[in-house]
């Protein structure tokens, strides 16, 4: 009796494994690609600009820090697809931290990677935003402390 409970088991187990299609996981938030989905454009492939922003220049602005005053913050994207990041821990070392590395433009955000982090940044008129590691807007009563205004 137990064998034969075993075998249908084992037997159901398998036609519900078959009957499944091979189908790919789609990731969280995304649409599957279908045979009417956009074919990806040179506008809007990797590194090409947005149509209505000017993304190159200076950013600056100030982020929260939980053991200094605050993180001078100045952010320069350069037109070579590169960027240089100078953070200045006010009042607790005057040596400013400069990090450097390559940007990536998708859409309307700025992906900035160097080695060891990746930063991303929603493109605005004259500002941009610091986004959280999901890529998304940080929100909350300090949500304006992640907004860098163009100074250059």
């Amino acid at each position: 009796m137990k064998k034969m409970i075993l075998a249908c088991a084992l037997v159901s187990t398998g036609l519900v494994a078959c009957s499944k299609q091979n189908e790919m996981p789609v990731p969280k938030g995304t649409a599957p690609v279908t045979a009417s989905s956009p074919i990806e454009t040179p506008a809007s492939a990797p590194n090409a600009a947005p149509a209505s922003t000017n993304w190159t220049g200076t950013y600056q602005g100030e982020l929260p820090c939980a053991d200094c005053d605050g993180i001078k913050t100045v952010l320069e994207l350069k037109a070579n697809h590169t960027y240089v990041l100078t953070e200045t821990y006010e009042g607790r070392d005057d040596k400013p931290l400069v990090t450097k590395g390559k940007i990536t433009i998708e859409g309307n955000k700025v992906i900035a990677h160097d080695k060891e982090e990746k930063y991303q940044y929603l493109l605005e008129d004259n500002q941009i935003t610091m986004l959280d590691t999901e890529g998304k807007k940080i929100d909350g009563s300090m949500a304006s402390l992640y907004i860098f205004k163009k100074v250059k």
